[in-house]
This record gives C-alpha cells, sequence and structure tokens, in this order.
C-alpha cells in the first residue's frame, strides 16, 4: 500500500537545481563560436576567390579568341592588299598611260581655317537627323 498511497500523492517534486557552468566550458564554446565564424569567412573568402578567377580566365580567354580572330582577318585583309596591288601593277601596261604613282612631291595638303564656319539655320526643321556614317 505505500506505492499506492506515493502514487496518489499528487505533490510536484522539484526539479534538481542546475549547476553553474565551469569557466573551462564557457571558454571552449566561446571559442568554438569563434572558429565556426572564422571557418565561414575564410570559406566564404575562398569561394570568392575562386569564383573571381574562373569568371577572370573565361573572360580572358573570350578576349583572346577575339584577338585572334581580328588578327586572322587582319592577315586576310593584308593578303587581299598585297594580291590587289599585285594585280595592279602586273595589268599596269592595260590601264590608260596617264597613270602616276604617288608620291609626296605630288600630294596636294589642304590646311584647315581655325575660324569656325557659322551653320545656316535648318530650312526644314520636319527633316529626319542625319546619322552619322559607320564603318569600320
Amino acid at each position: 500500500m505505500a506505492v499506492s498511497e506515493a502514487q496518489s500523492d499528487k505533490t510536484p517534486v522539484p526539479l534538481p537545481r542546475e549547476l553553474p557552468e565551469p569557466q573551462w566550458l564557457g571558454s571552449l564554446i566561446f571559442l568554438q563560436k569563434l572558429v565556426l565564424g572564422t571557418a565561414t569567412l575564410l570559406t566564404s573568402a575562398a569561394l570568392i576567390s575562386y569564383s573571381w578567377s574562373v569568371h577572370t580566365h573565361t573572360q580572358w580567354n573570350q578576349q583572346y579568341q577575339k584577338l585572334q580572330m581580328l588578327k586572322r582577318q587582319e592577315r586576310g585583309l593584308t593578303v587581299a592588299i598585297e594580291t590587289l596591288e599585285n594585280d595592279l601593277v602586273q595589268n599596269l601596261p592595260h590601264y590608260e598611260s596617264g597613270l602616276v604613282r604617288e608620291t609626296r612631291e605630288r600630294s596636294w595638303y589642304i590646311t584647315v581655317d581655325p575660324k569656325p564656319i557659322p551653320t545656316p539655320p535648318d530650312p526644314t526643321p520636319t527633316s529626319p537627323p542625319l546619322l552619322p556614317i559607320r564603318g569600320y
């Protein structure tokens, strides 16, 4: 009956008192948080650095491919110009005899007046604006 009396008695049992945290445990927890924060920062910095280097390498490759393409085009244009000049020299007797090779003494130079030239007012304000000529 003693067991049944104890079960029927519904008095609350006090919880054990919480012991104060030892100082060494508190410093270990602080050290753990500090190391976790440092590891997070270093990992983030490593990932950012890696992604930046990959991005830079990719852009460098793209620009290098453009440079190589421009060099190929330049070589092609140089070959075309040389071919045209060679054809012109070979076929020179077939052209009129009035052709003369350009020299510095035969060139004309035009000097520009430093005064600005006044522009006349636009007679037709409804005309579309002139677009600049675009070329390579």
